[in-house]
């Protein structure tokens, strides 16, 4: 039997000690393999920020770009990046055959010719400060490139080559571990269909976007200097961009996205330099500022997001790839063992020397397997187990390793470092079963910062990342342990920060002592998100709205309380932002409410529930009717009278707000040609319009088009909108107003002074009449500030060329000082409440107007 089984256990040993040898080989070749990668795409960015960094330079020195900021930035991406490098940077021996041509010794060599950079730009800001702006221009253009090609440029194409051959190096080696037949049976990825491509596609991309801006650099220098362009201008980007395609036979979105872009600019370029001389220098500012606006808004920001999602793929499947390997290491090593074992004739030497070491051993990667991530061997012999002990030790170390990566890539938002939204709620559901066993109270904050939207449609979608970045760090440098412990009121809570996607962040309190424990951290979020943000050099505001739900008065299971809490957020938002929230039941019955509301408004105009009132407008001064303010009324056969402030933010919100505007301006026109065709002196008819009206690109023609088929005088028609209305849209409300203004339609202002920015809006938008809002006017017999102010608001839109009207005028006294102050218009109780059109009649049936004194 021995000598059956000692041959046996001989092979068995041998072919295992051979796999083992094997497998920890691939191990270093997968890790070379992902070193090698990330050093050919930090490579690449490295020099393109050097290059961003010359060209922000030389803006600065012409007076475009935006100076120090621009170049300070580069400065930060060049040190993030150069950081990024040296994680994957190792010096080797000389004999390795895997040697990079990046080593720690070139990086030291980059850092030293970037001081020499610095140096070279202090000199030219001191040329340009001494009024020789041509002597520090060509210190850029001609010194410091020359410097930079010698010393990086001429290095860059060099590493990358070598790089891609230490690629294929370490693919040929690895590839010999998925061929294994475990591989197959588990699922392995394959590197030639998925992991090579998405290595190669990172580095391609990256190539492109550095080609790409340092050609946008040499351009620059053509148009702004006068220089001549390089020879092979184009030829690398288009090289990069043709790789990238054939690389996505199938899925080319990416390339053909870039390349379409890149087209844009080199026919750009082409027209540019094909102008005359003197007009590439009086232009010349103004298309390098263009240009330098797609590459920092379209095509940059593209590549970037292409190459930040390859890098998470290769991450993500180098630790699948690393994960296989320790399997089969661990099962060449329990064979090793079982060989041993079987290899040994004696009892006590199987006892004393094997048993209990391999028992230690098997427990070890059970406990390991069972979840218990520290389980380590104990065996401390100096032998063989030894050894196998240690290299077991190690393995475990990379293997838990590498499943806090997977971990991290799977519960951890990229962008902002916080807990996502599925680890948010796996932590959610076990705070609020620990919270159950031992009778706790539990607030969790669902917090919002209103204007994210805004910031990237002005700014870009980068901006937007990095205010989402910044509002992630300041929430988590709020609750983090040494700022509770500063604060007496916060230092027993146990607090945690996620980021659950978009703009939507949330807290988890879970050992406060009463529901107003959560307040307090709810008027930190407002006062420190409140603040203003830094982002791409502009301050930017935002409107943080906090939702408070309660365990358990709030629900007791994670949906409920993360919806209620959601919910109160809302809430808070609909009252305008930077405020907090508790849910309720009469938030609840508001929620049913406003359900009820919707769903009967949705047939409200079919059943003849809506009306239109009419509120007249006298003039201030001698008391004739001037105008009407057209008001809409509801009252429901099942809800009773609803006002307008309750249903039309439901209405805009459900989307009905675009057919109840077509009929209310309808029944205005309608109305207006009525009393016309009574008999009745023309006046002005002013209708109330929405932001969503305003943003309808067919809305203004529908005006246009119903002034035509009622037979109505656009001078007749007068639309109200208010200042929050502009806000939302500028730019396209700008637009809308324009037209409408020369269509002969009048515009105002309705509550002045109770909005935002309400000089600007005065002096850009076709304004031609002011509305003092009602709580300006009840203020004028209650303070002396109130009417000051109140005269200030007349006589500021009366220097602007602007009518005023007053809103809310109830008293006599309210009268007299606003005629003493100039103001045009009035309307208000006094006069009347806004009345069916029949009854408004009898304003205009009227041979002398009644004065804003008589009775109504």
């Amino acid at each position: 039997m021995l000598a059956i089984v000692l041959p046996l256990a001989v092979v068995t040993l041998s072919v295992s000690a051979a796999r083992v040898a094997d497998l920890l080989a691939i191990r270093q070749d997968v890790a070379g393999f992902r070193d090698s990668a990330f050093r050919s795409i930090y490579a690449e960015r490295y020099v393109r920020n050097l290059h961003v960094l010359v060209r922000a330079s030389f803006d600065h020195l012409v007076g475009e770009g935006e100076g120090f900021e621009a170049v300070a930035s580069a400065h930060a991406n060049m040190a993030d990046t150069l950081g990024r490098l040296r994680l994957f940077v190792h010096e080797a021996p000389s004999d390795d055959a895997t040697v990079s041509e990046l080593t720690l010794s070139t990086l030291t060599e980059w850092q030293k010719t970037q001081e020499q950079v610095d140096l070279y730009l202090q000199r030219a800001v001191a040329f340009a400060e001494d009024g020789d702006p041509g002597r520090a221009r060509r210190l850029v253009t001609d010194e410091l490139e020359v410097l930079l090609r010698s010393r990086i440029f001429s290095s860059i194409d060099l590493i990358a080559q070598r790089e891609q051959e230490l690629l294929e190096e370490h693919r040929v080696r690895v590839t010999r571990a998925t061929g294994h037949w475990l591989a197959r049976a588990v699922g392995v990825i394959d590197l030639r269909e998925q992991l090579l491509p998405d290595v190669y596609e990172a580095i391609l991309t990256e190539r492109f976007a550095r080609t790409a801006t340092a050609e946008f650099k040499s351009f620059t220098y053509t148009v702004l200097e006068g220089r001549p362009l390089d020879a092979s201008h184009g030829v690398a980007a288009g090289q990069a961009i043709a790789q990238l395609s054939k690389l996505q036979p199938e899925k080319g979105s990416d390339a053909a996205e870039l390349a379409a872009t890149y087209a844009l600019v080199g026919d750009a370029y082409a027209r540019t330099l094909a102008l005359p001389a003197a007009s590439l220098r009086d232009g010349g500012r103004s298309v390098v500022r263009r240009l330098g606006e797609v590459f920092e808004q379209s095509l940059l920001p593209r590549s970037n997001a292409i190459v930040r999602a390859h890098e998470q793929s290769i991450e993500r499947e180098m630790a699948r790839l690393d994960y296989f390997v320790h399997g089969i290491l661990l099962l060449s090593i329990a064979l090793a063992v079982i060989a041993l074992l079987l290899g040994l004739g004696s009892p006590y030497l199987v006892s004393r020397l094997m048993v209990g070491p391999v028992v230690d051993l098997v427990e070890t990667v059970s406990r390991f397997r069972a979840g218990n991530k520290d389980a380590r061997p104990r065996v401390r012999a100096n032998n063989e187990l030894g050894l196998l002990a240690f290299s077991l030790k190690g393995l475990l170390d990379e293997l838990q390793e590498s499943n806090q990566k997977v971990h991290s890539l799977a519960f951890y938002d990229s962008r902002t470092g916080l807990p996502n939204r599925q680890f948010f709620q796996e932590r959610l559901a076990g705070a609020l079963v620990s919270a159950q066993l031992q009778g706790r109270t539990m607030a969790l904050l669902t917090v919002s910062p209103d204007g994210l939207e805004q910031v990237k449609e002005t700014l870009g979608p980068r901006a937007g990342d990095d205010l989402v970045f910044q509002v992630a760090t300041r929430l988590h440098e709020m609750f983090r342990l040494t700022d509770i412990v500063s604060h007496p009121d916060l230092k027993e809570w146990d607090t945690h920060v996620s980021h659950l996607g978009g703009d939507e962040f949330t807290i988890l309190l879970t050992k406060i002592r009463e529901p107003a424990d959560a307040a307090i951290a709810a008027q930190r979020i407002l006062g420190k998100i409140g603040a203003p943000f830094d982002v791409e050099g502009q301050d930017i505001v935002v409107r943080p709205s906090v939702g408070i739900g309660v365990y358990p008065q709030n629900g007791g299971d994670a949906d409920t309380l993360l919806r209620n809490s959601s919910a109160a957020m809302n809430e808070a938002r609909k009252q305008g932002g930077s405020l907090y929230q508790f849910h309720s039941e009469t938030m609840n019955i508001a929620n049913s409410r406003r359900l009820q509301i919707q769903s009967r408004l949705s047939g409200a105009i079919e059943r003849g529930d809506l009306a239109l009132h009419y509120q007249p407008i006298h003039d201030a001064k001698q008391g004739h009717l001037t105008g009407a303010e057209q008001l809409l009324r509801w009252v429901d056969s099942e809800l009773g009278p609803i006002g307008p402030d309750e249903f039309i933010p439901i209405a805009e919100q459900a989307g009905l707000i675009s057919s109840i505007g077509r009929w209310v301006l309808s029944g205005a026109c309608d109305q207006i040609r009525a009393w016309r065709d009574a008999g009745y002196a023309e006046i002005r008819m002013s209708v109330n319009v929405s932001a969503s009206q305003l943003r309808d690109e067919d809305w203004v023609d529908s005006v246009a088009t119903t002034l035509r088929e009622k037979g109505v005088s656009s001078g007749c028609l007068e639309l109200e909108i208010t200042e929050t209305t502009v806000i939302q849209d500028p730019a396209k409300t700008g637009v809308a107003l324009t037209k409408l203004s020369d269509m002969g339609v009048g515009i105002a202002l309705d509550d002045f002074g109770t909005g935002y920015s309400s000089l600007a809006h005065l002096r850009r938008l076709p304004i031609c009449r002011v509305k003092i809002d009602r709580s300006f006017v009840s203020e004028i017999s209650e303070s002396e500030e109130g009417a000051a102010l109140t005269g200030a608001i007349v006589g500021l839109a009366h220097n602007l060329q602007l009518g005023v009207v007053a809103e809310g005028v109830e008293t006599h006294e309210q009268v007299n000082f606003l005629r003493s102050s100039g103001c045009d218009e009035i309307q208000g109780y006094l006069i009347s409440r806004a009345v069916p059109a029949e009854e408004f009649e009898r304003f205009l049936t009227r041979e002398k107007p009644e004065s804003p004194g008589g009775s109504s």
